[in-house]
């Protein structure tokens, strides 16, 4: 059977470290079928380097709202199948692998398999997970297309369209396929209707825009570090 190609989207700012870490499970992936990942880098005084085949990275210029930012992002996605990657989390080689093979299993043009958080299998979420999720992308204009929805992290308008449209399956999988492990930023920072709006143990002037500064280039580095290698990557 051939297997369909997947875009992961990935959205950052601020986060090369735990990025490089994301950016390396994807180059691990034993993925069979075509993929790629996006990243979106919306922080004006960093311009993202890598060179890689399956890797499309896009820096921006200026910031942009949460929701302008993940409508930027998916439209970038050259396949119709769309994988959410988080920039600060860790995944097993068979993440992309698990997520297809269970989405071909479904008739939900979304499919949510149990989140792995912290090495732990918790009870669902019932509603779609950031980070461990895959979807068609014309869900997403679908969704985007229902009108009286809020914009909220993370997207709002997405997770209520998916549930009005009863386009969503939460799966269990088995217990040898966890993949996913969510791991909390210390640096979680997004914007919301141009505001900018932050959580956790984070240093609030890290995150104010100076336009001032000169544009920094940086080279990904993918690698784990130690304190991730526990996992998956021992």
């Amino acid at each position: 059977m051939t297997l369909p190609p997947v875009s992961c989207k990935c959205s950052t700012f601020e986060r090369i470290d735990v990025l490089n870490e994301s950016v390396f499970c994807f180059l691990k992936q034993t993925y069979g079928g075509k993929k790629q990942l996006v990243v979106l880098n919306d922080d004006p005084n960093v311009r993202i380097i890598f060179d890689h085949p399956e890797v499309k990275i896009v820096n921006l210029s200026k910031r942009l709202d949460l929701d302008d930012k993940w409508n930027h992002i998916t439209n970038l996605c050259d396949y119709d199948l769309v994988a959410e990657w988080a920039d600060d989390d860790i995944y097993a080689p068979w993440a992309i692998e698990t997520l297809v093979k269970y989405k071909l299993t479904s008739k939900k043009r979304l499919i949510n398999p149990y989140p792995y958080y912290k090495g732990i299998e918790k009870e669902p979420i019932h509603a779609p997970i950031f980070g461990s999720k895959i979807f068609e992308k014309n869900l997403w204009w679908d969704c985007k297309r229902i009108s009286g929805l809020e914009t909220s992290f993370p997207g709002g308008n997405f997770r209520k369209g998916v549930a009005l449209l009863n386009e969503w399956e939460h799966i269990k999988m088995e217990d040898n396929e966890a993949f996913f492990w969510w791991r909390p930023s210390t640096h979680s920072h997004y914007m919301v209707n141009g505001e900018r709006r932050s959580w956790g143990d984070s240093e609030p002037d890290r995150y104010i825009e100076r336009p001032g500064r000169d544009i920094k280039n940086v080279v990904l580095n993918p690698h784990i570090n130690e304190d991730s290698k526990f996992m998956w990557y021992q």
